[in-house]
């Protein structure tokens, strides 16, 4: 069996990808996976990182007028290079990460009867997501909420969760703990961007830093700025407020980064959730406010439902009068802190990873 996994673009649509491949591996070894990523740099990065299979097929994104008076040329283009990239591969199924890198796939393995199967992280699915279901045999949704968002196709619609990396369900806390040498005195607070929309969080946080170190006695810090530029603002700045903190630009290791954490401050991305769910961190949830159809507030709400996550305004984390409350919760009462942290694993989901593989080979030998 052969199976393609179409799409990526960013680390909420590549990593549920990884997750599904392993899942893959580990119910038969014999079946065979191929990428097709975007022309993405981090795509090709990432899934090389896995010794994943791939290649490339770039998909056209939609954008200002003139990428709009565009499109319907550049994508009945990138359709046609679907075709003939599959005319060749002969998949049994083409499985499609969200977002707009997997549409050429899905139409062109519509077009030839190959069954088709979208993976969907967020409670408003994305345009390409929506578009897409009336291809599609299947639809498996992170989000219960999800189902009705889909409106004629909703009966396609499966509850399974969203996949999860292998690293990040097997995480050991006190390992992470370890390779970033943290205090065992104090509790330690991630604060992460996200592979887009790290900006207003660095900034609340360059700005503030001094509030931080009101609690560096209690508190330890690491920091995914998403830039060199602003990981060195940042060290600069906790230096400064004498906050012990690691900030990094990037991190390949967010298993360890993210088990390691007591509370984290992160973007409300439909993935993080998930991998914060089934670690069992609770969280901070900072919508980015250009998300499409505001999807991170929606994703955000369903979270902080479940008493394992709060919802703070990226407006009210530049305040003293809304960063302070969330320090002060990551710093507090470690009752408080383990009751979120069960609401928050309630959440997860690591069975994921398997239901999503049995659902696609089952899809890929239906005919």
């Amino acid at each position: 069996m052969h199976v393609i996994l179409a799409g990526g673009g960013t680390g909420g649509h590549l990593f549920p990808g990884v997750a599904a491949a392993q899942g893959l591996r580990d119910l038969d070894p014999s079946i065979r996976v191929t990428w097709l990523c975007t022309d993405r740099a981090m795509d090709a990065a990432q899934v090389g990182r896995y010794g994943l299979s791939h290649d490339i097929l770039p998909a056209p994104r939609l954008g200002g007028w003139r990428a709009w008076l565009r499109f319907p040329f550049a994508f009945a283009a990138a359709v046609r290079r679907a075709g003939a990239y599959l005319d060749d591969r002969k998949p049994g199924i083409v499985v499609s990460l969200g977002g707009y890198g997997g549409a050429p796939a899905v139409r062109a393995a519509a077009a030839r009867g190959i069954p088709a199967l979208l993976l969907e992280q967020n409670v408003v699915p994305g345009r390409a997501n929506r578009y897409l279901a009336r291809y599609a045999a299947r639809v498996l949704a992170q989000w219960a909420e999800s189902v009705p968002r889909f409106g004629r196709h909703a009966a396609k619609v499966e509850v399974t969760g969203n996949p999860v990396r292998e690293e990040i369900v097997r995480a050991d806390p006190a390992e992470a703990r370890r390779a970033f040498g943290l205090a065992p005195d104090r509790r330690t607070l991630l604060v992460m961007g996200g592979s887009q929309g790290a900006g207003g969080i660095n900034r609340a946080f360059e700005a503030q830093a001094a509030l931080v170190g009101t609690q560096r006695d209690r508190l330890q810090v690491i920091h995914l700025a998403g830039t060199e530029p602003a990981a060195e603002a940042l060290r600069r700045a906790y230096a400064g407020a004498g906050v012990a903190a690691s900030v990094m630009a990037f991190c390949d290791r967010m298993a360890l980064v993210q088990s390691a954490a007591d509370f984290v401050v992160s973007r409300a991305g439909g993935t993080s959730i998930a991998e914060l769910a089934v670690l069992g961190v609770p969280a901070a949830l900072v919508p980015y406010p250009h998300a499409a159809e505001d999807h991170q507030r929606h994703n955000a709400r369903a979270a902080a439902s479940s008493g394992g996550a709060i919802v703070v305004e990226e407006s009210a984390l530049q305040t003293e009068a809304g960063l302070r409350p969330l320090l002060e919760r990551a710093a507090g009462d470690a009752g408080v802190l383990a009751e979120m942290a069960r609401r928050m694993r309630s959440l997860g989901r690591p069975e994921a990873r398997r239901v999503v593989a049995e659902r696609i080979r089952a899809l890929a030998t239906a005919g």
